[in-house]
């Protein structure tokens, strides 16, 4: 990863959408419905699907058990859920099972904590984080926009906490997408 120094709040920010509206139906009629049919019939939507309803539920388990602090919620809150699904975007690569596991992930966050859900549906922070995905940003960008959203931009143990939240449950949603989609348990390799 690249560690980028040049911050720009202000350039091209635009809405990050949480989840996908797109249904299996919707997805059948997209470009290469051949494609989603093999996918189905590999019953690798029905993975996507457990993937998005697991990665649910290690935000929310890790939400109550990580860095408690009520000035820092919202924005934790936020990064946990780009961090899960910049990880369905960087190891997913057939964009029928990626759209039921974002879409997955959505619904079950909406029907299990429909608070966190709005949260994430009305901030813009969501739109901050994606810049950091653009090429020529890094790790260390995730840990400025943590601290400048949380008023805390100068505070560099702030941006070692967002850094590290990145960082952590990035790796750990990337280990349970990879054992339940591609059936890879890294324990065994």
């Amino acid at each position: 990863m690249i560690l980028s120094n040049n911050f720009d709040f202000d350039s091209d920010i635009k809405r990050y959408n949480i989840g996908s509206k797109k249904s299996d139906e919707s997805l059948e009629s997209s470009e290469n419905p051949s494609d989603f049919l093999i996918q189905k019939s590999e019953g690798n939507l029905k993975k996507a699907k457990q993937v998005g309803v697991d990665l649910c539920n290690y935000i929310l388990f890790l939400d109550k058990r990580i860095y408690k602090n009520k000035n820092f919620e919202n924005n934790k809150k936020i990064l946990l859920w780009f961090a899960s699904t910049a990880a369905l975007e960087k190891t997913i690569k057939n964009e029928y099972v990626l759209s039921a596991a974002k879409a997955s992930l959505s619904q079950t966050l909406k029907l299990n904590n429909l608070r966190f859900y709005n949260i994430i549906r009305q901030s813009l922070a969501t739109s901050f984080f994606a810049l950091c995905n653009r090429p020529g940003r890094g790790l260390k960008d995730f840990g400025k926009y943590f601290a400048y959203l949380s008023e805390r931009e100068n505070n560099k143990n702030i941006i070692k906490i967002g850094i590290l939240i990145y960082i952590i449950f990035f790796s750990l949603s990337k280990r349970k997408i990879k054992n339940i989609i591609y059936n890879i348990n890294l324990e065994d390799v």
